[in-house]
């Protein structure tokens, strides 16, 4: 039976894997580049982003 899911409630996020810990440069590098770009937006607490869009779900990096 194929149903939709419910919606999130709350916000679900995940700590980054312990490999983005690593060699953090490479990654503010690319994150930095993609901001350049207007890929990407600021960074945001969970607060002030389930403020801005509801509850919400990350994937680690």
């Amino acid at each position: 039976m194929l149903a939709y899911p419910t919606p999130h409630l709350q916000p679900i996020y995940f700590e980054n894997h312990q490999s983005s810990l690593l060699n953090p440069s490479i990654i503010n590098t690319y994150i930095i580049s993609e901001q350049a770009a207007g890929r990407y937006s600021r960074g945001f607490t969970p607060a002030e982003l389930e403020q801005l869009i509801g509850p919400f779900r990350t994937s680690p990096l």
